[in-house]
């Protein structure tokens, strides 16, 4: 496996995004973060974590199901790219305001229409 050894200083992680970065500590701050979008609203998570979360195909899809609806135009474009986002979320994501995000997740649903 890799290497698992902690990236951060002493004092430890100080960002969400510095321990995702981690790969010690990578997979547990994904599970804190997701757990944090739950429990709070996902706009209080900082966007360069919401769009780390939305790229991530280990994200779980309830998850991306929030962020398909956040209002950063370029997390709903990283959420309708993501292969772990659920057919029904690109569906949904097809009706989008933003022409661009409507883009991308109409070719995403075609794309798992031919599957």
């Amino acid at each position: 496996m890799d290497d698992l050894r902690c990236t951060a200083p002493k004092r430890g992680h100080h960002t969400l995004a510095s321990a995702v970065a981690c790969p010690a500590h990578r997979e547990q701050a994904l599970r804190d973060a997701a757990h944090d979008v739950q429990t709070t609203q996902v706009a209080s998570i900082q966007p360069v974590e919401r769009r780390m979360l939305a790229a991530d195909p280990s994200t779980q899809a309830s998850m991306l199901e929030l962020l398909a609806t956040d209002t950063a135009r370029s997390v709903r474009l990283l959420v309708a790219r993501n292969p772990a986002t659920p057919a029904a979320t690109v569906a949904a994501m097809v009706g989008d305001h933003d022409a661009a995000v409507a883009q991308v997740a109409a070719s995403r649903a075609r794309e798992l229409a031919e599957r």
